[in-house]
């Protein structure tokens, strides 16, 4: 497609390039003008401060060298002999005081007054008046017509003596005359006194904001700004003549080789033979147009080749992107994908979506027990199962380690339900024996469904699923499970916003964990041996119970960072003394931890301990046997720095009495399902028979759950040393 008609040539951008320079230049002239005047303007303002300042400094000047009057004066004995005596007063005035040379030549009249301010002689060519008053001491300034005196009026005191003022010299002397006189002005080039119409008399100080000042030109400042705007001038005109060679040069140097270019890509464009003679031709005598054409051809060449397998590339990177690499089923990422995709394009139609979930039971006991490479293979059929019970249109999805997904689209609740138990069925179905399992393996079934024009409930639809899920795994319940609204209620556990949310905060930060101690016990004394540490959550005023807390850690994924807390706490309760120097404590380990790297400095806080306490740490069977070599390294270091190893409810996992001899144990606690089953003869005597070759073996034995005399009088007679349960104390937590 030809674009010609929306761009512009190179003539064209090279005249925009002229227009822009002179544009630019002209604005560049008139700011720098402008600059110029404001300069000037700032200058004349700091000017006119300065002759301000210099004006107020020339009146203080004045008035200062007047007041000096008064220690002149104060040694010259003749005035003090006409305050004294004024009887030649009038002669002493006209022929001493005015002629003297104590008064400065500029005071035109001056005159003596008593103490009172009591002229000494009422004379006629007197120009002050008879009676003088505190108000009259001010330093004034009196206007007649165009004529301006300063009238001061000092005290008189003798230079020795007390001090006192024994009268006063009154004298004027033309104001405006003495100050342009007195003072060579930088700044000031006159000073205008106000016009007054009367005669009339105005302090000194209310004066000053009345006088105008005219001040001095800068022929300095006036001659550079002349400079500047002259060389402004030459220099806009040799851009100008710069600008106009720059046009010609880029028109002809460059502008018709780009065209004669130009015309080469479209020929490559056209898919034209790019080796033709039309394209042989030189396109310029610059080296390097003629480069970019080379590696035009080479570059036109290579992207032809590259074209070719582009497509099926990336068919192959979007299948890796959103294919499990495991069971070959869609992932994670294309489930959110197809997801977000499905809410966008059906959230204003009435049709029914439904999204089903499949989690496999017991898969980690699976996993542990058989190893990786087993529990792989039992993804991989699952997985095919499940791909050949849904229908070619329904897409299946693994969002999870052992987590399967399907989005279905304008089913009904009834179909959707059938569709579910035929998932269900096709994993039952399916002989896992080939796999060398024993176990029964199967999966459970949760499905939500609504309308897509729901959009409050279809935003949930994932949470609603989850919670189907949850009551599927449960014994009592059907699978697949329909999600209800009546379910929310027995899922608070694990789906409640704020438990789950207050749990999190707990174990990430402490926030309101609190350990409680259970005693166990010596089997035949009861007396208490050692503590089992067990967690205890507390939010605002509501404790929130064990069976609530685990759930929410196992779905969080928060076991290493739950041990870390509890670890913590406890080693803060040791260092408070809650547990007295002899006596022991417990605690529970996850497998996540067992297997940490780090696992021996996580428990550092507790290590010191192992010489003044028995610090026991507490591992299950199905968690040692799921990286059994790490473990055992772990928890042979463990036993080295002084702790003991207790394997937890043992009989509840999948292993053989085989692993016992692996595992670095010191201590085994039976489940408490083995415990009380013991009130039956069989069980019982098997129970018995274990203990006792356990006991020959020199493990230390603990038994579980032990809630009556009965219970405890049967573990007595197996042969356990240590009980634990109700009947020996509840876990509880004393305040210090």
């Amino acid at each position: 497609m030809n674009n010609r008609s929306t761009t512009l040539s190179i003539k064209s951008y090279a005249l925009l390039f002229l227009l822009l320079v002179a544009t630019f230049f002209i604005s560049l002239g008139f700011y720098t003008l402008n600059r110029i005047d404001n300069a000037r303007t700032t200058i004349t303002q700091q000017n006119y401060r300065a002759a301000e300042k210099e004006l107020f400094k020339a009146l203080d000047t004045l008035t200062n060298n007047i007041a000096k009057l008064s220690h002149t004066i104060a040694t010259w004995d003749e005035l003090f002999q006409q305050l004294a005596s004024p009887a030649y007063y009038s002669y002493w005035r006209n022929h001493r005081l005015l002629q003297s040379a104590v008064l400065p030549e500029y005071i035109q009249a001056a005159e003596l007054f008593d103490q009172k301010g009591r002229v000494l002689a009422d004379l006629e060519d007197s120009r002050f008046p008879s009676n003088i008053t505190l108000n009259d001491l001010t330093t004034k300034v009196e206007f007649n017509g165009s004529n301006s005196d300063l009238i001061m009026y000092l005290p008189i005191k003798r230079s020795t003596g007390k001090q006192q003022i024994e009268g006063y010299l009154g004298v004027r002397l033309p104001f405006h005359s003495t100050l342009m006189n007195l003072v060579q002005f930088r700044y000031i080039q006159e000073i205008q006194l106000p016009d007054f119409q009367t005669t009339q008399s105005i302090s000194l100080n209310e004066l000053k904001p009345k006088i105008h000042i005219k001040i001095k030109s800068n022929p300095v400042a006036n001659e550079m700004v002349s400079i500047i705007k002259t060389s402004i001038t030459q220099i806009a005109l040799l851009i100008g003549t710069l600008s106009l060679i720059f046009y010609f040069f880029i028109v002809y140097l460059l502008g018709r080789p780009l065209i004669k270019m130009s015309s080469y890509i479209d020929n490559l464009r056209s898919g034209n033979n790019p080796n033709s003679a039309d394209n042989e031709q030189d396109i310029s005598f610059i080296s390097e147009l003629e480069k970019i054409k080379t590696s035009l051809n080479q570059y036109h060449h290579d992207l032809e080749k590259a074209q070719s397998n582009l497509d099926d590339k990336n068919q192959e990177l979007w299948k890796l992107a959103h294919h499990d690499s495991l069971t070959n089923v869609l992932n994670r990422r294309a489930f959110d994908r197809e997801w977000k995709k499905s809410q966008q394009l059906l959230r204003h139609n009435r049709i029914g979506i439904s999204l089903i979930l499949f989690d496999v039971n017991r898969f980690k006991a699976i996993n542990d027990s058989y190893g990786h490479q087993v529990g792989d293979q039992v993804l991989i059929i699952i997985g095919e199962c499940l791909q050949n019970a849904v229908r070619k249109s329904e897409k299946l999805f693994r969002i999870g380690g052992d987590e399967f997904a399907s989005i279905i689209i304008g089913n009904t609740k009834e179909e959707e339900i059938a569709l579910a138990k035929r998932c269900v069925e096709s994993v039952d179905n399916y002989s896992f024996s080939k796999l060398a399992i024993n176990e029964n393996i199967s999966i459970s079934c949760g499905i939500a469904h609504c309308q897509a024009n729901d959009l409050e409930t279809l935003n949930n639809l994932q949470w609603q699923a989850d919670i189907a899920v949850y009551q599927a795994k449960r014994p009592t319940s059907g699978n697949p499970v329909m999600f209800h609204k009546d379910m929310v209620d027995g899922t608070e556990a694990v789906f409640s916003s704020w438990m789950s949310d207050a749990v999190h905060e707990a174990v990430t930060h402490g926030t309101g964990i609190k350990m409680h101690y259970q005693p166990i016990a010596d089997t035949i004394t009861r007396q208490t041996k050692y503590f089992e540490a067990l967690i205890r959550i507390r939010f605002k005023d509501e404790w929130i119970p064990p069976s609530h807390i685990f759930p929410i850690i196992g779905l969080r994924q928060l076991e290493t960072e739950l041990d870390l807390q509890v670890i913590n706490k406890v080693a803060h309760d040791l260092n408070h003394d809650f547990i007295v120097k002899g006596n022991g404590v417990s605690i529970n380990l996850s497998a996540e931890s067992i297997v940490q790297k780090d696992l021996c400095e996580r428990l550092s806080a507790l290590t010191p301990f192992t010489q003044t306490h028995y610090i026991v740490l507490e591992v299950t069977e199905t968690s040692l046997i799921t990286q059994l070599n790490s473990a055992t390294q772990n928890l042979v270091s463990l036993r080295k720095l002084g702790f003991k190893i207790a394997l937890d409810d043992f009989g509840s996992g999948y292993s053989s009495l085989l692993y016992l001899t692996k595992m670095p144990v010191d201590i085994i606690k039976f489940d408490i399902a083995l415990i009380q089953g013991m009130v039956e003869p069989r069980l019982g005597k098997l129970v018995h028979e274990m203990a006792k070759m356990l006991h020959q073996l020199g493990y230390d034995l603990v038994a579980e759950g032990i809630e009556t005399e009965l219970l405890l009088d049967k573990v007595k007679k197996a042969g356990f040393h240590l009980s634990q349960g109700y009947l020996l104390g509840k876990p509880t937590r004393q305040e210090k």
